[in-house]
C-alpha cells in the first residue's frame, strides 16, 4: 500500500477536526458534573469522547499506515494505567472506567498495528 500526500493530507485535516471536537467535548463533560453533581457522568463523557474522538481516529490511521505508529509509545500507555490502577486505593466505576478503556484500546491497537505491519509492507 503506498502513501500519498493527498491521503496523509486528509487524514491531517481529519485529525485536526477531530481534535477539536474532542476539545468542544471534553468542555461538556464539567458542567455536566457541576450540573449532576455525579463525577461518574463526567468520567463517562470523557471516556466516551476519547474512544470515539481519539482512537477511532487513530484505529483509522493505524490501519492505512502501521508503520508509523509506535507500538512502545501504546505499550507504555498500558503500563502507565496499569500503574495508576495499582496505586489506587479506592476502586469504583468512576475511577477505574478511564484507566480500563486506555489500557483496553491501546492494547487493541498495538494487535492492530502488528497485524497490519505484517499484512502491508514498509514504504520507503
Amino acid at each position: 500500500m503506498a502513501t500519498t500526500p493527498l491521503g496523509k493530507a486528509a487524514l491531517e485535516s481529519e485529525s485536526e477536526k477531530v481534535a477539536k471536537a474532542i476539545e468542544d467535548g471534553s468542555l461538556i463533560a464539567i458542567p455536566a458534573w457541576v450540573l449532576t453533581t455525579d463525577a461518574l457522568v463526567a468520567v463517562t463523557i470523557l471516556t466516551i469522547i476519547e474512544v470515539l474522538g481519539g482512537f477511532l481516529s487513530t484505529y483509522r490511521k493505524a490501519f492505512k499506515f502501521p508503520h508509523e505508529e509506535s507500538i512502545l509509545a501504546f505499550g507504555l500507555t498500558i503500563i502507565k494505567y496499569a500503574l495508576a490502577l495499582a496505586a489506587m486505593q479506592v476502586y469504583s466505576l468512576t475511577t477505574v472506567l478511564f484507566p480500563v478503556a486506555l489500557i483496553t484500546l491501546s492494547a487493541l491497537l498495538i494487535v492492530e498495528i502488528w497485524w497490519r505491519r505484517r499484512k502491508v509492507s514498509r514504504v520507503v
